[in-house]
Formats: C-alpha cells, structure tokens, sequence
C-alpha cells in the first residue's frame, strides 16, 4: 500500500502525508544509529517496531488536522503545531506518558528475552548476529516469543490510544475518562478496532474517528464528539 493512500486528508493536504511518510522512516534511522552506536543490536529490531507504540501520540498534529476537517474548520498544516495549545495538554501528556512507558517497558522485556534465550553479553557484530537468529533454534525462539510479546504491548497501546486521544483533542474530559472511553469501545467491537489498528500501521495513519467507515465502535455513525458519552457509562451514543 502506498504511503498515505488511505489518508482521509490524501486528497487535499499532501504536505501532511509526507510527514507521515518521513517520520517513522527518521526515528528508525536515529534509533539503529543510537543502539548501533551503543553496541546494543540486538535491540534494534525491539526499538524499531517498538515506535510504533508512541505512533498515536507523535501523530498528535494529524489528528488536529483531522478533526479541524471533519469539524469545517482549516487544515492548513499551522494547526498541526497548535495543538500543544489544547486545554486538554495535561491529560494528552498522561496517555502519551502511558504509550511512553508502553515503550520501555517493551524495550527491557526484549532485553530480558535476549538475555534469557542467548547471554547478557551483547552480540558482537550485525551480520553474525542476524545469520545466528535466521538459521537457528535459539535464533527462531527469539523471533517467535518476541513477536508474540511484542503484539500484547501494541494491543495495549491500540485499546488506550485508539480513542483517548482524538476525544482529548476534541473536548477535556480528562485522563482517565478518554482512557476507559477508549477501553470501552474496544471491549465492545474489539474486531472492528483490531482492523483499524492493523490498518493503521500498515500505512494508513491516524483519522478523527475511532475506525474508519462502517467499523466504529457503535453501530451508529459517530464521531469524537459522541464518544464522550461512552465514558460516561451511557452506551453507545445516538445517530447523527
């Protein structure tokens, strides 16, 4: 799939998607020099894929723009950099510190696999290192139990992230309520949002509603402003 193919913004905004296009190809590059650098690589499969974890939050100003579009508003790219003007920065900063932490806490169970299924002792050079895990049992094992790992923080990253934070974009309602609207969404139509996710890191990024199309979280068409009722334990919200 083409970078940004499926952006709702495609059509208008191209300035946005090679934004998208550009920003996880440089963390990755500054993340392999830094754990090449630090001769810790064999973490930098871990920390590759593992920035998609802070993916949500990085693409805060998208979101923006995404919302702004849906509401009418302009979407020139200036709005990008506002958003850090938001009433609701705090509470962003808390879900974006949860995704942070995500993160980490993602890194050191790689380490701790490594260290587990071949030594504490870093590997000593790339291409030694990518024949050992390609060719062999112990190389495998890691492949395996490090995707299967990998794939419960991204589920956790998707089911906080997935609405919490286009709702806080939208209106304050606080941390913790955008975190369990989030939550309660998913735990409604978990598949729905599963797909979403999937299509979102396949290259689609991020848009204004939870799931793109007839995969929202309710049955009925809604958009982050009717998501704030789900927080409040009311169910799906009504049509519009």
């Amino acid at each position: 799939m083409p970078c940004g193919s499926a952006l709702p913004i495609s059509g208008k905004k191209p300035s946005h998607i090679v934004f998208l296009c550009l920003i996880y190809p440089i963390a990755g590059f500054i993340l392999f020099k830094w754990a090449f650098g630090q001769n810790y690589l064999q973490l930098i499969y871990p920390l590759i894929t593992g920035f998609a974890l802070v993916g949500p939050f990085a693409a805060l100003g998208l979101y923006e723009i995404s919302r702004r579009r849906e509401s009418g508003l302009d979407t020139s790219w200036i709005h990008a950099l506002k958003v850090w003007r938001s009433p609701a920065v705090p509470a962003i900063a808390v879900v974006g510190g949860i995704l942070v932490a995500l993160f980490l806490a993602w890194v050191f169970t790689a380490q701790m696999l490594y260290a587990t299924i071949y030594s504490p002792t870093p590997p000593d050079a790339l291409l030694p290192f990518l024949v050992d895990v390609l060719t062999t049992t112990k190389g495998w094992t890691l492949i395996i139990v490090g995707n299967l790992v990998g794939f419960f923080f991204a589920l956790a990253a998707l089911v906080v992230s997935a609405i919490s934070l286009p709702l806080l974009l939208d209106r304050d309602v606080g941390a913790v309520p955008a975190i369990k609207t989030s939550i309660a969404a998913f735990v409604r139509n978990p598949g729905p949002i599963l797909l979403w996710g999937v299509h979102r890191r396949r290259g689609a990024g991020p848009r204004q509603s939870a799931v793109p199309g007839r995969a929202r979280p309710c049955a009925a068409h809604t958009g982050a402003r009717d998501l704030a009722s789900l927080s409040q334990g009311s169910g799906c919200p009504p049509a519009v």
